[in-house]
């Protein structure tokens, strides 16, 4: 019965021990493949956050949004920072119209359909301002002339077509996109 009671005892030494290898290494995979799976994540958006740093694409990248845990939340808060900083870096405050850097953007992104098209496409740009703006401000003051500005580009963008594009380069000077279309035109009288 002494005998019964330690082969007894050595199995059950040999389960337990059988079964805490079996824990720490379920616990040791877990925690390595948790860890693969969160570096991973941090690399990306590392790489995503240096490309936009360097200046690829920093007004149209978003970052990816690797998993809905807590840097799921975080890479959706700066995919949301970037969209209103994109916002800001592209918008003219005075007149909610695209403005330069915007353009120059735009103009990348156009040239490059023009090329790709060998010709088959049309671009134009058109560069214009408002005759006697100046003498404007001077005569009725800047807070008429911002309001003259903002109704200009109401009245423009009324009669743009979808494709055409008009942002403001500074003071009363502006540039026009006008996209290829065989069957419209566009006039603009103020």
């Amino acid at each position: 019965s002494v005998e019964e009671a330690n082969e007894s005892t050595r199995n059950g030494v040999r389960i337990g021990a059988f079964i805490g290898a079996f824990t720490v290494l379920v616990i040791l995979w877990a925690g390595i493949h948790i860890t693969s799976r969160v570096i991973a994540t941090i690399t990306a958006v590392n790489t995503s956050l240096r490309n936009m740093s360097e200046g690829e694409g920093i007004l149209t990248n978003e970052l990816k949004r690797p998993s809905n845990d807590e840097i799921g939340d975080l890479v959706e808060s700066v995919n949301y920072l970037n969209y209103q900083l994109r916002i800001l870096a592209t918008t003219d405050l005075l007149t909610g119209m695209k403005n330069f850097a915007y353009f120059q953007e735009e103009l990348d992104r156009r040239m490059h359909e023009y090329r790709r098209s060998n010709g088959e496409s049309h671009l134009s740009i058109v560069l214009f301002d408002l005759d006697h703006f100046k003498q404007f401000n001077d005569t009725y003051g800047h807070i008429d002339g911002d309001a003259l500005l903002v109704s200009f580009v109401k009245i423009v963008h009324e009669n743009l077509r979808n494709n055409d594009l008009i942002a403001r380069l500074g003071g009363d000077e502006f540039l026009l996109f006008l996209s290829a279309s065989s069957n419209s035109s566009v006039s603009i009288n103020v």
